[in-house]
């Protein structure tokens, strides 16, 4: 499964400053055929959103990218909503890309299926989470593209309105 000793929600903010840097090096090298978002955890507290802010408005970047989960936590958790109303403050679109390790991998004896299902289907209920949690109501500016196609979420739409409607 995973490289042992390999989390890419711990790097320092030196490492981003030096990811960006170099990534947008590259965008303006390859320009007009390369674009690039802003990586960051959303849960990475003060600091590493107040970083993605500034490289976000002083660089050649498009817009902000943040994975679907994080350590079996989907962004409708409470502790994501700085992430958001700074995302909405830039207002600039949100990559929502599935991680490495999606939420129930660990159940996963195959990671073929993690890889091929698994990580598919943590962007299909990380979307439906901010549905659910009212996240996108608060934030109506905010662009949000799923990778993948949005998962499996537009085949969704009747089992989702079904959930949701009142009891």
């Amino acid at each position: 499964h995973m490289v042992p000793g390999l989390d890419n929600y711990t790097q320092s903010l030196d490492q981003l400053a030096s990811f960006h840097h170099w990534l947008a090096s590259q965008v303006q090298q390859y320009r007009p055929r390369l674009q690039a978002y802003v990586y960051l955890n959303p849960f990475g507290g003060d600091a590493e959103l107040e970083q993605a802010a500034r490289t976000a408005r002083g660089g050649p970047f498009v817009g902000l990218i943040v994975n679907t989960s994080v350590k079996g936590r989907y962004l409708d958790a409470p502790e994501a909503d700085d992430f958001f109303s700074m995302a909405d403050d830039l207002g600039l679109p949100i990559m929502l890309h599935p991680p490495a390790e999606p939420i129930g991998s660990g159940s996963v004896g195959d990671f073929r299926l993690v890889e091929q299902v698994g990580r598919y289907l943590d962007v299909t209920m990380c979307l439906a989470t901010l549905v659910f949690s009212g996240r996108l109501e608060e934030h109506p500016g905010l662009r949000v593209i799923g990778a993948t196609a949005g998962g499996a979420i537009g085949m969704l739409a009747g089992r989702l309105d079904a959930a949701y409607a009142p009891r």
